[in-house]
Formats: C-alpha cells, sequence, structure tokens
C-alpha cells in the first residue's frame, strides 16, 4: 500500500497536467496516472499512520522462522491469525457483523502437505482474518472496498537445500504473502486514522496456497 501510494506521486508533470481544467475530456478520460497522483498532504499523512519501522514490522514478524512458513494445519498459521486480527484491533478496524470476532471460521476436506508428498486427505480446521472500518458518507458507506491478501504460506520441507550458503528448510513466504499482509496491515492503520467515505474492507485468505481455498470460502460466504 505504502508503496504503491507513493509510487503514484511520481507522476511527471506533463501527465499531472493532463488532470488540470486545461485537458480535453478525452485525455483526463484516458489518464490513470494523472488521475491517480496523490497530494502531498496525503501522502506526509500515510507517513504519519505508519512509519517505516512500524509499517515494516509485521513483514519481519510474519517471514520469521518463528512462524515455520504460516503452514495451514500446524499452530504457527493461527499464531499469524492471531497476530493480524491483533494489528486489525490496534488499527481501530472493527470485526465484521457474522463473523466470530475477526475470524470467519470454516473446515475444508483436503491434502494439507503441498511441498512433500504421501500425506492423506483431512479435514482442516481454517479461518480468514477480516475487519472493517466504516465509510463517513451516509450515502456510501453501505459500499465496500475490499483490501485482501493471503497470510499463509508453504511451511517446512523434510529435504532441506543450501541456500545463501546455509543449510534452510523453512520457506518464510515474505513475497508470498507475508508483504501483500504487511501492506493491508499499513492500510488499516490509515484508513484507521483517516476514514473514507466508502467502507473499507481487510480479508486476510487462509489456504490460498493450496488452490485459493480462503477465498473461494469467502467468495461463497461473503459476510459482506
Amino acid at each position: 500500500f505504502l508503496t504503491c501510494m507513493r509510487a503514484t506521486a511520481q507522476v511527471p508533470p506533463r501527465a499531472q497536467t493532463a488532470s488540470g481544467a486545461n485537458a480535453s475530456p478525452a485525455t483526463r478520460a484516458t489518464s490513470p496516472a494523472a488521475q491517480a497522483a496523490i497530494s502531498p498532504a496525503t501522502l506526509a499523512a500515510i507517513a504519519t499512520a505508519t512509519p517505516p519501522d512500524r509499517a515494516v514490522a509485521p513483514l519481519l514478524y510474519l517471514a520469521s522462522d518463528r512462524l515455520k512458513g504460516r503452514f495451514v494445519g500446524r499452530p504457527e498459521i493461527d499464531t499469524a491469525a492471531l497476530y493480524i486480527a491483533d494489528q486489525f484491533r490496534s488499527a481501530g478496524a472493527r470485526p465484521v457483523p457474522g463473523a466470530t470476532g475477526y475470524f470467519q471460521y470454516f473446515t475444508h476436506h483436503f491434502n494439507p502437505n503441498a511441498i512433500d508428498s504421501g500425506s492423506p486427505a483431512q479435514d482442516i480446521h481454517l479461518r480468514n482474518v477480516i475487519a472493517f472500518i466504516p465509510g463517513t458518507d451516509p450515502r456510501l458507506r453501505d459500499q465496500y472496498i475490499i483490501l485482501s491478501s493471503h497470510y499463509d504460506h508453504l511451511g517446512v520441507t523434510a529435504h532441506s537445500r543450501v541456500e545463501e550458503g546455509k543449510l534452510d528448510s523453512i520457506y518464510n513466504g515474505a513475497r508470498d504473502n507475508a508483504s501483500g499482509t504487511t501492506a493491508i496491515i499499513d492500510a488499516a492503520r490509515y484508513f484507521g486514522k483517516h476514514p473514507a467515505k466508502r467502507s473499507v474492507a481487510f480479508i486476510c485468505y487462509t489456504a490460498e496456497e493450496e488452490g485459493l481455498i480462503g477465498s473461494e470460502w469467502y467468495g461463497e460466504h461473503p459476510l459482506i
């Protein structure tokens, strides 16, 4: 979220001009870069809501060896879910009606072992993490913008290999998708201080590495 917001601020002057009063309707309609330009005041508000060290902290934690790759069916992914929920709570995001606190629980029957073969299919208890910040406009607050990521990853392999000069067995999942989940947490922090006209929902799906299970479940059982 921070990267995207800052990147869109780096719009060339020519593109910025296209959004001005002198631009033709055609130019205004076909210049998404110009329309996406973020004001310095908004960038300052983002920086205040999420200073760099605080902004990156969820990434460092979720991708740490302590969470052992956030694999479904293991206790570490439950630790991750509790952490994300606590971050949403601290940001001022609310539980969604119909959820159990900040969680959408469900059970899915599948083979939970994506790395090492041989595991039988079984019932796995799962949970999506979900929260929202209500909109400020009475006419628009029933419309929701959903910001989502997935917080699971591939866990630990039984077949270690050398990475960066040392033997490693943990798939930490920093890019896939602790970084995306961190962006969702940082967005919740921002919108918690600067609510939008529309409501904003934050959903961190589980079991996406196993075949988009968490998002499919939410799509079939939407809480919003």
